[in-house]
């Protein structure tokens, strides 16, 4: 099977989201996984990454951005952060899957061939509007 393959991150969030996909979960997961032990050399080192990684692009609410297939692997992993914090890493999703920032900012898989209605039949299209 050709063509273009992609996975898109929407943002039904009330603020801008930067979003990263990636293949491997190296550099995310080994500060995640030391949670409350990390020093703050390392945390800063990681606010840095963060804060200059050419791979994340930032979503306004309300629109989705496709990144490109990360080859033929199963999964992807996205993560988002909000201003400077790290609000989800390493979220799996399916190569050619999408993915929702939700109102609460966090990630939820979208359903097939979705981009706004998450895997339970959610629709998170237009929440973002304030009322």
């Amino acid at each position: 099977m050709g063509g273009h393959s992609s996975t898109c991150v929407a943002n039904a969030y009330h603020e801008d989201v930067e979003a990263c996909v990636t293949k491997d979960r190296v550099i995310v997961n080994k500060i995640a996984l030391e949670g409350d032990k990390t020093r703050s050399k390392d945390e800063a080192s990681f606010r840095r990454y963060l804060n200059t990684d050419p791979g994340f692009v930032t979503i306004q609410p309300g629109s989705y951005y496709s990144f490109p297939q990360h080859g033929d692997k199963g999964l992807v992993y996205v993560t988002i952060k909000i201003g400077l914090d790290l609000k989800d890493a390493n979220f799996h999703v399916a190569n050619n899957g999408n993915a929702i920032v939700d109102s609460g900012g966090f990630l939820k898989n979208a359903g097939r061939g979705e981009i706004w209605t998450d895997i339970g039949g959610v629709s998170h299209e237009k929440r973002w509007i304030n009322q």
